[in-house]
């Protein structure tokens, strides 16, 4: 489906990512509740304004227009029937003439938890009333979908203002009436998006909505003039240059221009060689998953088959330790010594490090050293000493400490890492040891920066970063009068509550003297680099990871743009005032610093994903390899990842998958190898004992277990997942309208989550989801769509607590379903992946017969298959408990005899000996076997050699015969020699006398020797033992000792004896036969 991108007639656009999953913010694990800055200029205008029932009063951007970027917009009749906006993402409050809230969509389930995500904001916009529009990228950070979503009821009051005041529906859009405009053009493309370089022209197309049609609008693209159908359907092919294109789009009314844009199309000229896929290895989430070298290596095969190319492993992590030993340098801590129970388990003498470099350099695969630069620790660990702490943390000023500027860790704000101050050289020395050590000590392919900026807007206000500033103030002939208030001040009420954040007249001189920092090191890092390369002999290049969204990188002290690429006011970024030529000049995206850049576009749809590549081209221009990263949690859809990842592949150097924790291998595979995803496995959960369930949900427990949908993925509406300590350390599912059924490491249910509720149906109560994941156990949840009970009550009635509960996931099966073979006997292999306890205790059997099974869940079986279809039963139990039931048809097709042949094309004879020549029978399908019963045989000359039912040959007089063997509708022939019978002069035995131990045995070989010097193997030789209690022998020669002594053994054939002396001893002593 195209997307759509709305544009608001009269308004200059700015670009923007709306729907983005993480614009805005830096890192995944960094998110957390950040008050919202308005820096927005103070221009007096009229203040526009929704209250709640509660009074709460929020400020409302926009009125009648298609928003951009964040906003709260109300929108009126005036701007037609429904409100357009389609992402489910997003928020809407619908508003009758009476001022009384009818319809929410997506409305949250309970303060601080964010909505479950399934409606569509596109409601419908009753008469007289109106529709709050709520749109941002980030729940939690922006706040405009938050207000929304929790403040609202079915029911309620609310009011329109204006400067402050109350109004009627008359009054505000009679005082709004020149700020709404609801004309809408809505163009088939995204106002940004990227072309193949052999692609020289491209078309612009859409549609002008809500207008008067018999008004004289006219549109241009690029200056020419386009026609408007009765629709309001236009189109246009545009001539593209190489690389960036700003394509203008006007509307005009009469001689009135009403609005101005430009399309951004980047023709990517594919400047840059080379094509990586990424395996990004978080350091504390991971490492202790995979603690010996076996354990690394199966990983990194899985990767491998899954199409990664390349690996970012973490040399340090974000609580500051090393994953590897050799650190003369710098001293840094081991990651064996960190302290929370969830990232311990790394052998204290394990090298890392060196494992990945071995097993990488192994299968082929490229391996970079990732350093988590800045990030010093958690409130639980650090790998730095007090010292070095107290010397290198950031100072903040946040509007959570009444104004104050203090230490991080004496902040009333507790992030989830710590940082160092940027600006702190002793801080940058450190990490350049530490670079350093890894350069000179381990193969590795790259050096790769993470976390390589501040911490957000709020940092480093310390005393360093002050005397900084006021130096580089002074080079501008400016000086410092207030700090911090010069640069922003936060505002609090009486009661000291937090109001807002006013930037100063120096916000922008700040924002470009953090951004100098930044390049000043990664310059001084590079010469580094270089140096240790040319003393080592090494070629290990430069890179860094950072996010995709530009238009808000200002705020970690960031430019990483080319220099050399001039700004163009047409992108239309916020705080335009800020991109200077000085700012420009703080860009760091140049090869004169950097290789490579990995560039998060860490969105939640293909759209945006293709947008955010788009900009990094559009201010990167190809100076170097650049390689889109994916936050896997962000595109939990499979065909999403598919639609996204192939835009990089083709659009970028390759991505980066992040992280290993979170991966599904059939997902991300099948969306690197560019087909649909199909589930490979059957997820199953063992049933209770003397479990009773309620009519309308025993069907669902038939084969005895419980079926769910995916495991360690996120949890979708409609839908039963499994998390495993995989994972995380919570299942980061939302709401508190799930059921979790929470099972520990001895497989016992520990709790279940809003049981009650979901059995009684009555919601009252609640508990929220997110539940954490004990170590070793697991975590079901399920969550069905608006209204239906069915997942929720059926675990709700299953489980209680203490219950004993497995789960499992059986593969394989799929590889057989349908099938056609022509064997009559089937070799079916799987593997059983075993979530909590279990894993040494799992059977599986094929149509009742176990199956062998590894230590890895590996299994392998036979099955007899009739001619036809066969239906084979799979079924598995952990610890004795079913969790896997699935049936597979294959079919045994007898192939077509298209062939026979003897082994031989001529045997030769003597008379009176036999022999049974083998017969083979060729198929269509390519297979041989031995021709079976109903073989008829045939010889030219019976005189001369006969023939037995079983096809044995007997030669009876010296001649020639050809044999023929008819099988089926096919023939095949061989030629018979017989010749005459020699005299027999002696029989010969393969070995003379000797010895043998007791237990031990030996096969007698004897050979006829004639009279014309021939000599052949005899077969049908007599044996016999002197002393049967010392050495036995058979039938067929095979003697075994039996207890110390001495035994002859005679052999007699045709008349001729030969006999052997056979000594059996208690224990070898050099002399036993069979050693």
């Amino acid at each position: 489906m195209k997307s759509k991108v709305y544009f608001t007639l009269l308004l200059v656009i700015a670009l923007c990512f709306t729907g983005a999953g993480s614009a805005g913010a830096w890192f995944s694990e960094d998110a957390a509740a950040e008050p919202a800055l308005d820096l927005s200029a103070s221009a007096e205008q009229l203040l526009i304004g929704i209250e709640t029932a509660s009074n709460i009063t929020r400020q409302i951007q926009v009125v009648d227009s298609p928003g951009q970027g964040d906003y709260l917009a109300v929108l009126t009749d005036r701007y037609g029937d429904r409100t357009n906006n389609t992402s489910k993402y997003n928020v809407a409050v619908q508003v009758d003439s009476s001022f009384t809230v009818t319809q929410i969509a997506n409305k949250a389930p309970a303060p601080g938890v964010a909505p479950i995500w399934q409606d569509s904001p596109n409601l419908e916009i009753p008469r007289g009333g109106f529709v709050l529009l709520a749109v941002d990228d980030s729940y939690q950070q922006k706040g405009f979908k938050k207000f929304a979503a929790e403040n609202f009821e079915i029911g309620d009051k609310v009011k329109l203002k204006l400067d402050g005041q109350a109004v009627s529906m008359a009054e505000f859009k009679e005082r709004t009436e020149e700020l709404a405009q609801p004309s809408t053009l809505v163009l088939d493309q995204d106002a940004m998006f990227t072309v193949p370089k052999e692609q020289s022209r491209t078309v612009i197309s859409g549609k002008l909505t809500n207008y008067d049609k018999e008004g004289p609008y006219r549109i241009l693209i690029a200056n020419q003039p386009v026609s408007i159908q009765n629709d309001g359907a236009f189109a246009h092919e545009v001539d593209l240059e190489p690389q960036t294109n700003y394509i203008e789009v006007k509307v005009q009314r009469g001689e009135v221009v009403q609005n101005r844009f430009s399309v951004v199309v980047y023709r990517y000229m594919k400047l840059q060689e080379g094509r990586e896929v990424y395996l990004w290895i978080e350091q504390s989430t991971n490492l202790n998953k995979y603690p010996t070298s076996e354990a690394i290596r199966r990983m990194l095969v899985k990767a491998k088959d899954a199409g990664v190319t390349a690996v970012s492993f973490p040399v340090k992590g974000h609580e500051g330790f090393a994953s590897y030993l050799q650190n003369d340098l710098s001293g840094i801590p081991h990651i064996s010594q960190i302290t929370e129970p969830s990232k311990q388990g790394v052998p204290e003498d394990m090298d890392v490090l060196q494992y990945y470099i071995d097993h990488s350099r192994e299968l082929g695969l490229r391996i970079d050293a990732v350093f988590n630069l800045y990030g010093s620790g958690t409130a639980r660990d650090t790998g730095l000493t007090p010292e070095q702490f107290d010397d290198f943390e950031e100072w903040v000023y946040r509007p959570e400490d009444g104004g104050q500027i203090v230490p991080i860790r004496q902040s009333r704000y507790k992030p989830s890492v710590y940082f160092m101050n940027p600006a702190n050289e002793r801080a940058q020395q450190y990490q350049m040891k530490v670079i350093e050590e890894v350069m000179r000590n381990y193969d590795v392919d790259g050096v790769v920066l993470d976390r390589a900026r501040y911490d957000n807007l709020y940092a480093d206000f310390s005393p360093i970063s002050r005397l900084q500033f006021e130096n580089y103030l002074a080079g501008k002939g400016k000086s410092l009068a207030r700090w911090p208030q010069d640069i922003m001040e936060h505002l609090y009420d009486e009661q000291g509550t937090y109001l807002q954040t006013e930037r100063g007249p120096l916000f922008y001189d700040w924002l470009t003297y953090r951004s100098t920092v930044s390049k000043q090191f990664f310059t001084k890092l590079r010469e580094r680099i270089d140096q240790v390369n040319a003393e080592t002999g090494k070629q290990i290049p430069f890179a860094i990871s950072l996010g995709s969204w530009y238009s808000s990188y200002y705020e970690v002290g960031q430019n990483w743009a080319n220099p050399n690429v001039p700004y163009d006011a047409r992108l239309g970024l916020p705080l335009a005032d800020l991109y200077t030529e000085e700012y420009a000049q703080t860009g760091f995206g140049t090869r004169d610093i950097f290789d490579y850049m990995i560039l998060g576009t860490y969105y939640n749809t293909p759209s945006a994903v293709k947008r955010g590549i788009t900009m990094i081209h559009t201010l990167l221009e190809e100076e170097f390899p650049v390689y889109a990263g994916f936050q896997l949690q962000q595109l939990p859809d499979p065909e999403d990842q598919r639609q996204s990842f192939q835009a990089a592949l083709q659009f970028t150097n390759g991505i980066k998958l992040f992280d290993l924790s979170v991966i599904n291998w059939d997902i991300q595979k099948a969306a690197l190898e560019d087909r649909p995803y199909v589930k490979p496995y059957q997820l199953g959960l063992s049933l209770p004992d003397n479990l009773t369930l309620p009519e309308h949900l025993q069907p669902l427990v038939a084969n005895g277990f419980i079926e769910a949908d995916y495991y360690n993925q996120n949890r979708a509406v409609g839908t039963m997942a499994v998390y495993s300590d995989l994972f995380g350390p919570t299942t980061g599912t939302s709401g508190s309208y799930g059921v979790e059924v929470i099972v520990g490491s001895d497989g016992n249910v520990r709790d279940v989550v809003n049981k009650q509720q979901a059995m009684n149906w009555n919601w009252s109560g609640n508990r929220p989801n997110n539940s954490a994941i004990p170590q070793g156990g697991f975590v079901v949840s399920a969550l069905d769509n608006d209204g239906v009970r069915t997942l929720r009550q059926l675990l709700a009635y299953s489980y209680s607590l203490d219950d004993d509960v497995r789960a499992a996931a059986l593969r394989g099966h799929l590889d057989y379903d349908g099938v056609t073979i022509s064997e009559s006997v089937l070799e079916m292999k799987g593997n059983v992946e075993v979530f909590g306890p279990g894993r040494a205790q799992t059977q599986v059997t094929l149509n009742g017969t176990p199956a062998a099974i590894d230590d890895q869940g590996d299994f392998v079986g036979r099955v007899d298959l009739q001619p036809g279809p066969n239906t084979i039963e799979i079924n598995v139990w952990v610890d004795g408990r079913k969790t896997n039931s699935k049936t597979v048809k294959v079919t045994r097709e007898t192939a077509e005899l298209t062939g026979l042949e003897f082994e031989q094309a001529e045997y030769v004879l003597r008379a009176g000996d036999s022999i049974k020549p083998k017969l083979t029978a060729v198929y269509s399908d390519g297979s041989r076997r031995e021709a079976g019963a109903g073989v008829e045989y045939h010889s030219s000359q019976p005189n001369v050699v006969s023939i037995a039912v079983d096809g044995t040959l007997t030669g009876l007089n010296e001649g020639t015969s050809v044999v023929t063997a008819v099988y089926g509708s096919q023939t095949a022939r061989t030629q018979v020699n017989v010749i005459p019978r020699a005299q027999l002069q002696r029989i010969e035995v393969d070995e003379g006398d000797y010895s043998l131990i007791v237990g031990q045995t030996h096969q007698t070989e004897v050979f006829a020797v004639y009279e014309d010097g021939t000599r052949e193997r005899v077969t049908g030789a007599v044996y016999r033992s002197s002393h049967e209690r010392v050495a036995e022998v058979t039938e067929a020669g095979l003697v075994t000792a039996l207890k110390p002594g001495r035994a002859d053994i005679t052999v007699e054939y045709e008349g001729k004896k030969a006999k052997i002396r056979v000594k059996v001893f208690n224990n070898d002593n050099g002399k036993g036969k069979n050693k």
